[in-house]
């Protein structure tokens, strides 16, 4: 992953400069800013007719990473970098609506769960099993 900026640092040694140059006429050959970065990316995103900002597209990566690990919260947080396990939480969230998964079961089971052996009405996972079994029988 950092493969260039190890081998730009090999190079170059510790005090090399900036990684990314400003081009623009004021500031050409200087280090690139966050502005300047912010900038760049909605004018290349304009310019193929996409409203786009760095963090769009970081959030996109992110969401991504987590669909092709199939939700894997732990290797897509190292891949993010981001400290807080809750934020990739809210990615994976906004990815897949479990709630409004599990409120469709309830809802077309009509609210009869059958209850398990143990008596007290059982996991709601089971009880959303047993009302998928039944709506896809047509019982």
């Amino acid at each position: 992953m950092w493969r260039g900026r190890n081998r730009h640092i090999s190079r170059l040694g510790r005090n090399m400069g900036p990684l990314f140059l400003n081009f623009d006429r004021a500031r050409k050959g200087r280090r690139l800013t966050g502005a300047g970065l912010y900038a760049l990316v909605r004018k290349l995103g304009k310019s193929v007719g996409v409203e786009t900002w760095p963090h769009g597209l970081r959030h996109t990566a992110i969401t991504e990473a987590l669909n092709l690990t199939q939700g894997d919260v732990r290797a897509v947080q190292r891949f993010s970098r981001h400290r807080d396990l809750q934020t990739l939480v809210v990615y994976d969230d906004n990815r897949v609506d479990l709630g409004g998964e599990v409120a469709k079961l309830v809802a077309e089971n009509g609210g009869k769960a059958e209850k398990s052996s143990r008596g007290n009405g059982g996991s709601l996972a089971a009880q959303l099993t047993v009302s998928e079994t039944k709506s896809e029988d047509g019982v």
